[in-house]
Parts: structure tokens; C-alpha cells; sequence
């Protein structure tokens, strides 16, 4: 996860960053690993409210496959990774770390004065 604190257009601070939800396994103890992932922008739409930022910018190294093992055409692989996203508890890790990324800021500061 990437969080990093940006000028919001009013002037004020907001933060933004990107996720890369992933996985690693291996299909025989001897093989490669293999890598899955999903990757997304978001923004602090306003305090403690994270948006994903591009909703058909978010990009997998994933084909997806229909029933027939035919991989999807156009938009539906878009929606369905939408649906994935919605479905994941990815805010609430966002919103932690951007109080943890406030409160050692703070930390630092409170020491320097």
C-alpha cells in the first residue's frame, strides 16, 4: 500500500496513494512461484472517506475466463474487478494507515519544537 499526503484543491491536506492486493503460490513444490494482482488508485474524497480514484483504471496481471475457458471480451472484466474491489476491506486498511502515517507525523514534529 502507498499512502502519501497531497495538496487537496481548497489548499488544505488530503491523502492519496494506490493498493496492490496480491498473492503468491506454487502448484508443485518445485515449480516458480506464481504472482497474482490487483492494482488501484484512491483518494481522500473527505476526511475518513476513501474513493477508488479511476474506477476502470484498476489493472490485474489476471485473465479472467468464462465458463468455456474463453477469456472476456470489452467491459465485463472491468466490472468484475470492480465487484472484487467493492467486495474487499480495503478502506478501512487505507483509513489505519493514514492514521498512523498523522500520528507519527505528529510524533516527529511534537520532537523538533
Amino acid at each position: 500500500m502507498h499512502v502519501e499526503q497531497v495538496a487537496a484543491r481548497d489548499g488544505g491536506p488530503k491523502f492519496e496513494g494506490f493498493i496492490l492486493w496480491g498473492c503468491g503460490f506454487r502448484k508443485k513444490p518445485q515449480a516458480t512461484q506464481c504472482r497474482l494482482g490487483v492494482r488501484w488508485a484512491w483518494t481522500e474524497v473527505k476526511p475518513r472517506v476513501i474513493a477508488i480514484s479511476d474506477p476502470l483504471g484498476i489493472r490485474t496481471n489476471i485473465s479472467l475466463l468464462d465458463g468455456e475457458t474463453e477469456g472476456l471480451l470489452s467491459r465485463r472484466p472491468i466490472l468484475l474487478l470492480n465487484n472484487m474491489v467493492n467486495e474487499l476491506d480495503w478502506q478501512s486498511r487505507v483509513i489505519s494507515e493514514i492514521d498512523r502515517f498523522t500520528t507519527e507525523s505528529t510524533l516527529v514534529l511534537a520532537t523538533r519544537q
